[in-house]
Order: C-alpha cells, then sequence, then structure tokens
C-alpha cells in the first residue's frame, strides 16, 4: 500500500530555497540602480541651482523698484531747480549772464535760437506745482509775477531726457494753456442728499437722536467715556460739540445704520461734517461699532 503524502503541520515551516540569477541579471540590476541614483540626484542638483538662481532675479527686482523710486525724486529735484532758474530772471547784468549760463547748464549745450530779438524782462517766480510727468516731458503749473508789471498762471511744459541716471533738457521749454482739474458736472449717484427716511418709530428715533448726542459729546471731551459707547474710535481732540443738524436711521442686514450731520467748533471756527454710523442695539444698549466719515 502507497504510502500518502503527508500535509506539512502548521508548526512546521516550509523550506524556501531562494531564486538563484546569473551574473549578467546581476550586472543588469546593478546597472539600473546606479542610473536611479544618478538620475535622482542631478535632478536634485538641478533643482538647488534654480532655487540658487532665483533669489539674485528677485532682489534685482526689488532693486529696479527701489531705483526707479529715487530716480522719480531726483527728476523732481532737477525739474524744479530748472524752473527755478528760468522763473527767477534778475533786473541786474552781471546776474542776468550768471543765471542764463546756469540756465544753459540743463541743456549741456545751448539750444540753436534763431530770433534776434529776444526780450527777457526780470521776472520772480511765486509757486510752482508738480501737475504732470511722463517718459519725455515733465510739467509744472506756475506762477509767476513781472517785476513792476502783471502776474501771470501758466503751464510750463519741460521736454527732457535721461541718460545713465542723469537728465538734461532735451528741447526748448513750452507754455500751455493752465487747465481747470475742477469738474463741473456731478454724476446723480455721487450726491450727497440729507433726506429724512427713518426706518424706525418716533419713541426709537426719539432715543437714538438722545444717544447721537451722547456720542458725539463724548467723540469731543472723553476717551474714557467713548470707549463705553463705542469700539476702536479715538477722541476728536481740540473740537467742540456744538449741534447734531441731521440725523436718519436705516436698517442694512440686520443692522441700524445712522447717518448724521454735525457743527462742531474748534478755535472759535466752526464746521459742519457728515458721518455714518453702525449701531448695535442690546436691550436698551447703544454701541457704535463703526464710524465712516461721510455719507456712504
Amino acid at each position: 500500500m502507497d504510502k500518502k503524502k503527508r500535509r506539512p503541520t502548521k508548526k512546521e515551516k516550509k523550506e524556501i530555497i531562494p531564486k538563484r540569477y546569473n551574473q549578467r541579471l546581476y550586472n543588469r540590476i546593478f546597472l539600473g540602480g546606479a542610473l536611479t541614483f544618478v538620475l535622482l540626484s542631478a535632478g536634485a542638483m538641478a533643482t538647488n541651482i534654480i532655487r540658487l538662481n532665483a533669489k539674485p532675479q528677485i532682489e534685482s527686482v526689488n532693486q529696479k523698484k527701489q531705483e526707479v523710486t529715487m530716480i522719480d525724486y531726483r527728476l523732481q529735484n532737477w525739474s524744479s531747480n530748472f524752473v527755478y532758474y528760468y522763473f527767477n530772471f534778475s533786473s541786474d547784468g552781471q546776474e542776468q549772464s550768471k543765471q542764463i549760463e546756469k540756465l544753459n547748464s540743463f541743456y549741456v549745450e545751448p539750444m540753436e535760437i534763431r530770433s534776434q530779438g529776444q526780450l527777457r524782462q526780470p521776472t520772480e517766480l511765486k509757486t510752482s506745482k508738480l501737475v504732470n510727468v511722463t517718459d519725455k516731458v515733465i510739467t509744472y503749473l506756475v506762477s509767476y509775477v513781472v517785476i513792476g508789471g502783471e502776474s501771470v498762471v501758466t503751464e510750463f511744459n519741460i521736454p527732457y531726457q535721461r541718460i545713465k541716471g542723469a537728465y538734461l533738457v532735451s528741447d526748448l521749454p513750452y507754455f500751455t494753456p493752465a487747465v481747470d482739474s475742477q469738474a463741473k458736472d456731478l454724476p446723480d449717484n455721487s450726491r450727497r442728499k440729507l433726506e429724512k427716511v427713518n426706518e424706525l418709530s418716533d419713541e426709537d428715533t426719539k432715543r437714538f437722536d438722545e444717544f447721537m448726542k451722547l456720542f458725539f459729546t463724548n467723540y469731543t471731551t472723553s476717551q474714557e467715556n467713548l470707549d463705553l459707547v463705542s469700539e476702536n474710535i479715538k477722541v476728536l481732540s481740540n473740537s467742540e460739540l456744538k449741534t447734531v443738524d441731521f440725523t436718519s436711521y436705516n436698517k442694512k442686514k440686520g443692522k441700524t445704520i445712522a447717518y448724521v450731520q454735525v457743527t462742531f467748533a474748534t478755535a472759535g471756527n466752526t464746521r459742519s461734517e457728515n458721518f455714518t454710523l453702525e449701531l448695535e442695539i442690546d436691550g436698551t444698549s447703544i454701541l457704535v461699532s463703526k464710524m465712516i466719515h461721510g455719507i456712504k
């Protein structure tokens, strides 16, 4: 009788025989691992090189920004000097010669002028305001007076050129009419109208009006008292509350908004100011959580 093959019990361990690989396969595995290591090392080195190169580039950009800011101030200072020497023209002959020589230095070489009969009256600069700068022309609003004569207001335009961080007047300066910067028309959505449109009851309106007087009194007298009825609002020193002239209350997103116009006095002079206040209500207490100057 054939003996049945006996299965190994759970406690018995199977003998594991490792597979044998020939030398050629070992060489391939070794070369593959070495190649992988080289590629990973090269990638890491490239990443580090990129990171090292990136920092100087950022610094270079920052340096350029700083340079532009410095150049802008240099341009303003340089052109202001030119305006000063152009419009302050002495009545003394010897002084005039020095001033003309100084002006010509701004051109590097004197400009060619074909006119044979130019006349310069003594003048004095009153005011000059920088109003516009382009990459070719810088413009000032100038007020000057002809000695013993009339006053003149004009825009004075200086063509210029930048060369290696320095400047020169590149052409003859010219006058243009002074531009009126005051707008004449006001869009309807920009009009500030004090309209009495309350969304509160008469009783609540009276209560809020009394609070407004308390708040603005504290606003001009005591930081300690102001902190009791507001959040993060600084007291207005050197001013006195005269009157609360207008109030209107609306509801927005569950909050009460107050629109207020107030008259203050400072050193004997009175003025009106507009405010938009965001109010928080807690039972009988009222707190100003936000204050904005103007009717918003």
